[in-house]
């Protein structure tokens, strides 16, 4: 076979190289330059507003690093030591194609080029707006709503800038249907993309995600994250866990065991019965938190945390978390107490913490008295032993509590009567009672009421003594006394003897005459 040689020419036009890219964007009423490369050492580079540059002057001449041209000397056009086009303030005239010519000494041909300008008109939010979210959303932000419409816009801008909705979750970020619409106010177009699928996914949580598919540069970040609750949900509180906390305690809520996307953290207060926000975040391609209640925390597990619990921090506490497909809620009511200062209930005329020894007689009142406690609270009398509760009867049980604003001052007054009256002794406490009792770290007083048994017994012994020592003394007394009596009656007693008398005895008188006569005892 016959080897045949061959020569393979290639002709380059440099009349067709591009040195400048097209098209090129330039923004309104800002210092715009036609950025383009030319070799270095060229002979000159001319610049025309039009294509035609056979028939029209060059706005701009630029031969052998001198300036010139109409365009130069208006000042409305200038040029870099490069050869690009400066202009020095964008109109919209601008919009338009340029034509650059120029020339090497290496190159035979001079070289035409031509590039379309766009006149640009930022937005002055500089991302994808959300709703009449007024926030930064580039990164995340948060919205109620009731019903599953959101829009996305790009406002006053130029030219267009059109936009997409999708969810984002923790397979990634998955397509929704959406609608478009675009209208112009003289040189600005505005772009609106509208979803009526926000919780297509997700019932009650979702992280939607705008996102620019425009041109490159005009917006300062491309998409806009915003997380979405559904503000139609009742949540019910079916799984409510019931939490006491302290004051000054420190407080950690799970939000789930779950694997979380992204989660919000809701409050309901005990005093003002609002629901309030307290922080969001999402756990994706990255980690964002937003805390907008402060001396709130949350770590990288969602578990909220509050380093000083305060009383105003009670209420009912509510994560919602999701992974973008499924819905977790959980629940919580927390509950600030606060132990009594001394800790334990004082009954009146006790003076020890543990023990109290009180004389006390069949029937009397009771006064006992606990400070510092929350939540409020009931006190009640009882035997110290459940087997003693009938030995006792309080009755007419008044308690009163003062409000300190934090903590209650509480104040218990009973009437009481002891219904064995040969028990000597009876031991009984003041205990705090109510829905919360287990909740406080109170030690248990133990009152003993001595009751006056023996003292009455030394006293009725004494008092019968006593009537006997009387009895007798007026025994001997009234003998004496009968005696005393007696001796002087037979001293001055009287003999009686009858008289006949002497002389005339006519009328027949008879006369009685005493004699005393002694009588020898």
């Amino acid at each position: 076979m016959t080897n045949i040689p061959y020569i393979l020419m290639v002709t380059l036009d440099f009349s067709r190289a591009q040195v400048c890219d097209s098209p090129q964007y330039l923004e309104l009423e800002k210092t715009g330059i036609i950025n383009c490369s030319f070799e270095d050492g060229f002979s000159f580079v001319l610049w025309y507003n039009s294509t035609n540059e056979e028939k029209e002057q060059p706005i701009l001449n630029y031969i052998n690093s001198v300036k010139s041209g109409v365009g130069f000397t208006s000042g409305e056009f200038d040029v870099k030591s490069d050869g690009s086009l400066v202009i020095n303030n964008v109109g919209i005239q601008h919009e338009r194609y340029f034509t650059t010519v120029y020339a090497h000494p290496n190159i035979t041909e001079v070289t035409t080029t031509v590039v379309f300008v766009f006149v640009t008109v930022k937005p002055s939010v500089p991302y994808p707006r959300i709703g009449e979210y007024r926030g930064n959303v580039s990164n995340l932000g948060f919205l109620k709503i009731d019903t599953p419409s959101l829009i996305c816009s790009a406002e006053n801008v130029r030219p267009e800038i059109p936009l997409m909705w999708m969810i984002r979750t923790n397979d990634g970020d998955k397509n929704i249907s959406y609608t478009k619409n675009t209208t112009q106010s003289e040189i600005l177009y505005t772009t609106r993309a509208t979803t009526d699928n926000v919780f297509v996914y997700s019932s009650s949580l979702s992280l939607m995600v705008c996102k620019s598919i425009g041109l490159p540069g005009m917006l300062q970040e491309e998409e806009s994250l915003v997380l979405v609750q559904n503000g139609s949900l009742d949540f019910e509180n079916k799984n409510l866990v019931v939490k006491h906390s302290e004051i000054g305690s420190r407080l950690e809520l799970i939000c789930s065991d779950k694997e979380i996307g992204f989660l919000v953290w809701r409050r309901v207060s005990s005093s003002k019965k609002l629901d309030e926000l307290l922080l969001y975040a999402v756990f994706l391609t990255k980690n964002i938190t937003r805390i907008i209640m402060d001396k709130y925390e949350m770590d990288s597990w969602g578990i909220l945390v509050l380093p000083v619990l305060d009383v105003h921090h009670g209420g009912l506490y509510r994560c919602i978390s999701s992974n973008g497909i499924e819905d977790n809620v959980l629940a919580y009511e927390v509950l600030v107490y606060a132990n009594p200062v001394p800790p334990h209930t004082v009954v009146e005329g006790c003076q020890h913490s543990l023990y109290c020894n009180l004389k006390a007689d069949d029937e009397g009142y009771l006064t006992c008295t606990v400070k510092g406690i929350r939540p409020k609270a009931q006190l009640e009398f009882k035997t110290f032993n459940e087997s003693d509760s009938s030995l006792i009867t309080f009755i007419n049980q008044q308690m009163f509590a003062k409000d300190n604003g934090e903590t209650f001052d509480l104040t218990l007054t009973t009437e009481y009567r002891v219904n064995d009256k040969s028990s000597e002794q009876l031991s009984i406490e003041c205990k705090v009672s109510g829905l919360h009792e287990d909740v406080f770290n109170i030690t248990r007083v133990k009152v003993n009421l001595h009751f006056k048994r023996e003292e009455a017994r030394v006293e009725s012994c004494s008092r019968t003594l006593l009537i006997l020592i009387l009895s007798t003394n007026i025994i001997i007394l009234l003998i004496f006394t009968y005696y005393f009596a007696r001796k002087l009656f037979k001293r001055t007693s009287y003999r009686y003897d009858f008289f006949t008398p002497r002389g005339d005895n006519r009328h027949g008188t008879v006369a009685l005459v005493p004699k005393r006569q002694e009588t020898t005892l």
